[in-house]
């Protein structure tokens, strides 16, 4: 299997008005790797 990189991120922050969500987050996902983000479950409106 390759070592090659699909998706770098570096440094992220995600700021809802003042709170911080999320902070300098870094992370390299590479070739071949199966990857999930968890988090809460957010409930939407339904588009109909």
């Amino acid at each position: 299997m390759s070592s090659k990189t699909m998706i770098e991120v570096n440094r992220i922050t995600k700021k809802y008005e003042r709170k911080i969500a999320l902070s300098s987050l870094s992370f390299t996902i590479k070739h071949g790797e199966l990857v999930a983000l968890i988090g809460p479950v957010v409930q939407e409106k339904p588009l109909c």
